[in-house]
């Protein structure tokens, strides 16, 4: 009986880990500017009905910082359109605040899903962002439909980003024990 116990205690302490599963946490991001949550659970660069995102800046999209050890798989959803040549957005990420690094960058239409893998070799921090960097032009353009009183009807340029999950390949979170007391006479 002594040996069962001592052997369970040793496989939990050294086996025993959360994964990272982490799906659409939009509550915990922030964003500047006119980036915000849609009530369709999407992060947008402009919300709609709003004013167009401002030109010549940035619209920062940030995640919370996660603790991760081992590999992700990082997948999102890009739709929308922004002034192709001109407006560009950039996925990046940064490791224990040590600067960020790109991962995609994006202008143009955009509909489709996109999938990263990231190879850690130890415990980090790791944070995502999406920054929306802009030219001096108007970010809202005409097209030939109308709006009830013949006027071209003004659409906003925009990127949402939906169906965002990060699942951990290895480990993450490590769980320990710290001791184990035990009377294994009785």
């Amino acid at each position: 009986m002594k040996h069962l116990i001592l052997t369970v205690a040793i496989i939990l302490t050294t086996s025993l880990t959360a994964q990272l599963n982490i799906n659409n946490d939009f509550d915990s991001w922030s964003f500047t500017n006119t980036a915000a949550v849609e009530s369709y659970n999407a992060i947008t660069t402009t919300l709609s009905g709003g004013q167009p995102y401002p030109n010549n800046d940035s619209v920062i999209m940030s995640s919370p910082i996660y603790d991760v050890n081992g590999g992700l798989t990082v997948s999102y959803d890009v739709l929308g359109v922004i002034e192709q040549g001109y407006d560009f957005m950039y996925f990046q990420y940064s490791l224990n605040s040590s600067g960020w690094v790109d991962l995609d960058i994006f202008t143009g239409f955009k509909n489709k899903s996109i999938e990263h893998t990231l190879e850690l070799e130890s415990v980090s921090n790791i944070q995502f962002r999406f920054i929306l960097v802009t030219d001096e032009s108007i970010n809202s353009y005409y097209t030939n439909s109308h709006n009830g009183n013949h006027c071209p009807t003004r659409n906003l340029f925009y990127y949402d980003i939906f169906n965002w999950s990060i699942e951990g390949q290895g480990n993450a979170l490590p769980v320990e024990f710290g001791s184990l007391g035990a009377d294994c006479e009785s």
